[in-house]
Formats: structure tokens, C-alpha cells, sequence
């Protein structure tokens, strides 16, 4: 059984019998492995044995899935593994030449065992099965992966991000962003369903934003045409001022929704103070001298307690875009 979340209710879907091919624990176990070992950055944990937690089968669709949560060394991972007859094609997406994670003993003939994400045709029937849209294989392609997910795009108007590295409970992130969705605060790409399977975060479904510009890329676009152009910034093209105005708008605006979802506490500085100089010791920020740092968190530590409403802990230019929505 797999549970898929939808915006606003618990959803369990129980795979139809037949159909799979019969892969046991341990060789799954071994294909999670095989994916660890693969991940960049995960080497140390390949060593480790790896634990299944969870297996739940997807429903049917053009390919068996296996929903796989497994613990290998500190790592909780997540995988969802897809599994073709030695016979059959196995169609990796473009950049899916590592997904491939071996031929394993399943009922009477071995099986191809993958990365689902990596696949075309897998891909889209998880999407489905995590949120009802149906998207067309040809048009699936993986756009980022990071050190704890895994997205792809399907058909330029749907994003999935995949967590392949779980936290227990809910993540915050996720909370952050459906908080602020709930809310009404629309600088954000809709989000569609979420993946929650025995209480923890596997995934997200968004709108996709195409044609949006990055927010880092506009900036140093407008550096360079600055000091290339040797002229006043309002003067030189690909001026930042308007969209850092825009950005500050929309950051105020976020920061109201957020104290209407979570409310407003009382600020700590004492704490906050105490926090940055264990964060700061022997290890100061570059350009900044130890005394210039030292007075900067004891200014902090001094001022008059402020409200405090939750926040971003990864808010950046890189984080945010320009669309044709603003």
C-alpha cells in the first residue's frame, strides 16, 4: 500500500494483484545499495549494510515500482525502484545512464532492477500515482538533483522533487511552503500533491514555471553590464534595481503570511547571540575581522527583544525567480 497526499486529504492506494515481478528483501536491499553507492557524496554509507523500513508496491502501470524507504549507514533513503524483464527495454532519460542498478533473481526469470526517476516510462506512472496526472513518457526530463532530492519535469507544466533523503515527521520545508500557499501568499510555484507515506515526506508536485529567470543569473547579469558599460547603474542594461525592489516587496509579504500561519513569538537575542558565536568560533565570516564580528553578535545580544515569525533558512538569489507572473 502507498498513501499519497493531496492538498487537502490522505489518500491510500492498494496496488492490483499480479503483475509484479516477485523481487524479495534482499535483493532489493541490494539494488538500494547498489543506488547509494551511485549518489554522490554518499560513498561512505555504501559500506554499511543496508536495512529496509518500508516497501510498499505502486499501483500497476507500465512497469513495476517498488517503493523502497531503507536506512544505509546514518542515511534514511528513499528510492523507488523499477523492475523489467531481462528481455524487455529498459528507456533511461537522458542524464539516467547511472540508474541501472543490476539484474536480479525475480520468480523464475531475472529482472532488470532501476532508478524509477531515471526511466521515462516509470517516471510518469509515479507521478501519477502520486497525484493523478497523467504526462506523456516522451516528455519527462530530469532538471536538478541536489544532495537530498531529485527533480523532474514533465511536459513543461509539472515539476516533481523526489527526496531520496528522509527526515522523520514533517519536513520543514514543505510545511513552510503549503503554510505560505494555504495562506494566499502566491510568489510561488502552486504546489499540486504531496507525497507523505508512515508519517514522513517523500515528495512534492509543483506547477512548473517555464521561461523563468533565475534570480542570481539577473543579478550578475546586471553587474556585468555595469562595470562593462562604465555608466550610471540606472543607465546600464539589465538593471537589478527594479526586480531588488519587487524582492524586497515580495520577502515583506512573505514574512506577514508566515506570522498569519504560524503566528508571532517573542524574539530571543540573548539566545540567537549565544547560537552565532558557537556557529563563529575560530571560524569567522570572510571580510570580516574577528572584533568587527564580535561586536556585530554583542550589538544583537544587547538590542530590545522583536517579534520573531518563522522563516526561510535557504532564502537567496538563487532560490527565487523572474516568470511572467512577476
Amino acid at each position: 500500500m502507498a498513501l499519497v497526499a493531496s492538498r487537502d486529504r490522505l489518500v491510500s492506494i492498494t496496488a492490483p494483484p499480479g503483475g509484479h515481478p516477485e523481487i524479495d528483501p534482499p535483493a532489493l536491499a541490494q539494488a538500494v545499495a547498489a543506488y547509494v553507492g551511485r549518489r554522490p557524496g554518499w560513498e561512505g554509507d555504501a559500506a554499511d549494510p543496508t536495512e529496509l523500513v518500508h516497501v510498499d508496491v505502486l499501483p500497476a502501470g507500465p512497469v513495476p515500482l517498488y517503493d523502497v524507504v531503507a536506512r544505509a549507514g546514518r542515511r534514511l533513503v528513499h528510492v523507488v525502484v523499477g523492475a523489467r524483464g531481462a528481455a524487455e527495454e529498459v528507456r533511461l532519460l537522458g542524464d539516467g545512464g547511472d540508474s541501472l542498478l543490476g539484474v536480479l533473481a525475480a520468480g523464475p526469470e531475472p529482472a532488470v532492477v532501476f532508478d524509477a526517476l531515471g526511466e521515462g516510462g516509470a517516471a510518469t506512472a509515479v507521478l501519477a500515482a502520486v497525484s493523478g496526472i497523467a504526462t506523456d513518457p516522451a516528455r519527462a526530463r530530469r532538471v536538478r538533483t541536489t544532495r537530498a532530492s531529485v527533480s523532474l519535469v514533465f511536459e513543461d507544466r509539472v515539476v516533481m522533487t523526489v527526496f531520496d533523503e528522509l527526515v522523520d515527521g514533517t519536513r520543514p520545508s514543505l510545511e513552510l511552503l503549503l503554510g505560505l500557499d494555504d495562506a494566499g501568499f502566491n510568489h510561488l510555484a502552486a504546489p499540486l500533491a504531496r507525497w507523505r507515506r508512515h508519517d514522513r515526506d517523500l515528495g512534492i508536485v509543483q506547477e512548473y514555471l517555464a521561461g523563468a529567470s533565475g534570480g542570481r543569473s539577473l543579478a550578475l547579469t546586471s553587474v556585468r553590464d555595469l562595470f562593462a558599460s562604465r555608466r550610471p547603474p540606472a543607465q546600464a542594461g539589465g538593471d537589478f534595481a527594479p526586480d531588488a525592489r519587487r524582492l524586497g516587496t515580495m520577502l515583506g509579504r512573505m514574512h506577514v503570511a508566515s506570522a498569519r500561519v504560524f503566528g508571532r513569538h517573542a524574539g530571543d537575542p540573548q539566545g540567537w547571540a549565544a547560537e552565532l558565536e558557537r556557529a563563529l568560533a575560530g571560524t569567522p565570516p570572510p571580510g570580516l575581522s574577528p572584533s568587527a564580528t564580535a561586536d556585530a553578535v554583542d550589538a544583537l545580544r544587547t538590542r530590545p527583544a522583536p517579534a520573531a515569525v518563522a522563516g526561510s533558512g535557504n532564502f537567496h538569489l538563487g532560490r527565487v525567480c523572474r516568470t511572467e507572473q512577476g
